[in-house]
């Protein structure tokens, strides 16, 4: 059995370098959408929000951001709302708010004492495009 010598492949290589020759670098056009080699969460856990991310979140009262709601109707459960990126529950306290009552589609909180409602969005429907 002939081994083959790997010295043709290195000259080759080598040569091409020399030559100026590159690989081609791809690039993602996002189109609109989210990048999906950018990452969502950082290393210590926090949600974050990168150029082209195609989520829709509310924002108004102090810079809070309700991004979504897991909601129990069983008053003997516990409701869970993400804002800024962490998960909350009711009496919570995070970022200078207390998270005062969770329903299905809003969250209460206080803020420096006074209430602030923050409501997820409702995607717009979609119209049927008819053949």
């Amino acid at each position: 059995m002939r081994r083959r010598s790997v010295l043709p492949l290195s000259i080759g290589l080598l040569t091409a370098h020399l030559a100026g020759l590159s690989v081609a670098r791809a690039e993602y056009a996002p189109k609109g959408k989210r990048d999906p080699f950018v990452p969502l969460v950082t290393e210590a856990g926090q949600r974050i929000h990168p150029p082209g991310l195609d989520e829709e979140v509310s924002e108004g009262v102090a810079g809070l951001s309700l991004q979504g709601i897991v909601w129990d109707p069983n008053p003997k459960a516990e409701s869970y709302a993400v804002i800024n990126g962490q998960v909350v529950r009711e009496m919570d306290e995070i970022d200078g708010m207390k998270v005062v009552k969770i329903e299905p589609m809003s969250v209460t909180v206080l803020v420096e004492g006074q209430p602030h409602e923050l409501a997820l969005h409702q995607p717009e429907p979609e119209e049927t495009k008819s053949p």
